[in-house]
């Protein structure tokens, strides 16, 4: 068909689908029965087609088509039913979009658009129209060209002339001869035995064939590709009077002809350790049933260049091995021709690998290369890889440390008499706060001698930054302490909003956890931005400083259940005032205050909350109103870096960036006496 616009380059922003970029590009007014063609540039293999094509490709794009039950109507036509979902790149490389007419138009000289209705051919001529000769001269050379001119109604998926030159010759005469019952070639294979439109594939779907009934394994991916047998749709939908036409690109093999996922891995030799480690696991007997699977299967060179310290101690755990080895399995068919983008793929470890592709044909699978693709199945597909992928949940707590790059941590543990206990996957599960290095250097180069020189206070330092159990943060309540296995503290939890989109943030004592939920086998690890110290003071204690004595003047004037409360809650916060903030107070307002021990009670009580609330907890530009033991609210907000309460500003002027914690909380210094109505 004549194109009937220059290819126009993709520039659009958009939103990740299926691990692909997308937009919606209206189309220009081109005249009625247009079509639109997105493809990888400088290759037609790689092709996906506009929503009004799918819908109705015999029905001018102007007209009302099954379309519109989701659009709305519009009097421009092209606009109101072929808006289109753009991909703008595959596998990194930009893509185009050209116009052509739509299936079963041409255009006619003088009107817009593609105005002429061509005249419905057989499955055969319509086949040479779209130029695959070879398939016709195969079918010719058979004598089953009359059966696809005069039944069906069939559906026909109909290999490009590229696909047959690539064939080794071997296969080209199989394709040409009978096979040893007299039956007709295995070209009848890509005759499906009914009409089945591109809008009718669902996930997985089968379809009888003319060859000894056998099915082809139908699938549609949510960017716009389409497989039969893996091998992709190139040309879809092309109807003719006793069928339609799918053009694919490569030739097809029965299913049946291959086995189940495991009978292909062991007789493929590059698959002798997976698959002799799936049966250790009990793991091939799974792979033998309905499915469908998708298995990433390392191959022997890779289980050769895995670390063999960590791989012996993963395959020498049952549960570490199956763990491992479900981390390849994906249930569903991925093909890798519908890999055009990067996509996470969630495993039957509950992991997820990260598949994507560097140009089209090169795949990648986590750090991996996926050196042979779409070996097919009779209940799902494999790609051998080049590398293992072992997921946290295999590896014990030091194994993750080091993948992490915790090499502090890691490190003190032998010194502190700590590696033997969390190297074991038969002990009890931790939960570890482990600061990332960076905040073992913030601790300064003589803090760090002191610990390496001090092996008691080592221990106990790492030891409080542990806790019994495998907590995620899916567990966590705000302010519930987590006894430390210090045998002396606990760690106080928080949970908070961590931004105006309301996703979750957490900390624990004064610490931010920046990587949350590294789920080992016997752990969990959650990655924290300080180093922590066990608080030695109360709150009390802390209003002792000469720089708070007015405060304090005040407490000792109010109920006595007020400083019963400092002295024994865990996770209070105070609004600590200065003596400067009284001094701004006006002297005849503050001597009427300080003679009033009702008027005390309600001020004092107004500077204190109930639970801890760290200045990470207040989400910047966002007013937070929170209650205070004296009943009304303050109003808490973050611009720049700065907390404000009501208009009083969060001093640093003690250390821990406004953030002192205690044994009975976390105090904020403040530079204004806050004043509730009274």
């Amino acid at each position: 068909m004549k194109t009937l616009l220059l290819y126009v380059l993709l520039s659009l922003q958009g939103t990740a689908i299926l691990g692909m970029s997308r937009s919606r590009l209206r189309y220009s007014t081109q005249g009625p029965n247009v079509c639109a063609i997105e493809e990888l540039q400088g290759s037609s293999s790689i092709r996906f087609f506009p929503e009004c094509h799918s819908a109705s490709s015999t029905l001018p794009c102007d007209k009302p088509s099954l379309l519109l039950s989701r659009r709305s109507t519009s009097s421009r036509y092209l606009d109101r039913t072929c808006r289109m979902p753009l991909n703008q790149e595959v596998c990194g490389q930009p893509t185009i979009v050209r116009f052509d007419c739509c299936d079963g138009f041409e255009q006619v000289n003088g009107l817009p658009g593609c105005s002429g209705l061509k005249a419905m051919k057989n499955l055969v001529e319509t086949t040479r129209d779209l130029e695959l000769n070879y398939a016709v001269q195969v079918a010719e050379n058979l004598g089953i060209d009359q059966l696809m001119r005069t039944q069906g109604a069939f559906t026909w998926f109909v290999p490009n002339d590229e696909a047959f030159l690539n064939l080794p010759s071997k296969t080209i005469e199989e394709l040409h001869g009978r096979d040893a019952i007299g039956a007709s070639s295995s070209l009848l294979y890509h005759v499906a035995k009914r009409r089945v439109m591109t809008s009718e594939f669902t996930d997985d779907m089968f379809q009888e064939t003319l060859y000894y009934d056998k099915s082809l394994r139908l699938n549609r991916y949510a960017n716009g590709i389409f497989t039969v047998n893996c091998a992709r749709i190139t040309l879809p939908d092309r109807r003719a009077t006793n069928g339609v036409i799918h053009a694919i690109d490569r030739v097809l093999t029965p299913l049946s002809n291959h086995g189940s996922v495991t009978d292909v891995l062991q007789g493929d030799p590059q698959f002798s350790k997976f698959s002799t480690a799936l049966v250790a696991a009990g793991l091939d007997e799974v792979l033998r049933e309905k499915g469908p699977f998708t298995v990433f299967a390392p191959t022997d060179k890779a289980f050769q260049a895995a670390p063999p310290g960590l791989l012996n101690s993963v395959m020498g755990d049952n549960y570490a091995m199956k763990v491992f080895l479900k981390n390849h399995i994906i249930s569903n068919v991925v093909c890798g021709v519908a890999i055009v983008g990067p996509i996470d793929l969630r495993t039957h470890a509950g992991s997820y690998l990260n598949v994507t592709c560097e140009g089209p044909g090169n795949l990648l699978v986590n750090n991996g290369t996926i050196t042979e693709a779409d070996i097919l199945a009779t209940n799902g597909v494999i790609h051998a890889v080049d590398s293992v992928n072992i997921p946290d949940k295999a590896k014990t707590v030091v194994e993750n440390m080091e993948g992490y790059g915790l090499t502090y941590f890691r490190r003190y543990l032998r010194p502190a008499g700590l590696l033997q206990s969390l190297s074991r996957s038969t002990l009890r599960p931790y939960t570890l706060f482990v600061p990332s290095d960076e905040a073992f250097r913030e601790l300064g180069s003589d803090m760090l001698e002191q610990l390496s020189n001090n092996r008691p206070l080592l221990r106990r330092t790492l030891l409080y930054h542990m806790g019994g159990g495998k907590l995620s943060t899916h567990t966590f309540t705000d302010d519930n302490p987590l006894p430390a296995l210090d045998g002396r503290n606990s760690l106080r939890i928080q949970v908070y909003r961590q931004n105006a989109a309301g996703d979750m943030g957490y900390g624990v004592e004064n610490a931010d956890i920046d990587v949350a939920d590294i789920m080992s086998r016997n752990g969990a690890i959650h990655i924290i931005n300080k180093v922590l110290t066990p608080p030695t003071e109360y709150i009390t204690d802390l209003l002792q400083n000469p720089t708070f004595s007015d405060f304090l003047d005040m407490l000792n004037l109010t109920d006595p259940s007020i400083l019963q409360v400092l002295q024994k809650s865990k996770v209070l916060t105070v609004f600590l005032p200065t003596n400067k903030a009284f001094q701004a107070l006006p002297s005849a307002f503050r001597k009427k205050i300080l003679t009033n021990r009702k008027t005390v009670n309600e001020i004092v009580k107004y500077h204190i909350l109930d639970n801890m609330m760290l200045s990470d907890c207040f989400v910047p530009g966002v007013q937070h109103h929170i209650p205070t033991m004296q009943g009304q609210e303050v109003n808490i907000t973050s611009y720049d870096g700065t907390v404000y309460v009501n208009d009083a500003e969060i001093s640093m002027l003690l250390p821990g960036g406004g953030n002192r914690m205690t044994r009975s909380g976390v105090v904020h210094v403040i530079d204004k006496v806050l004043l509730p109505e009274i």
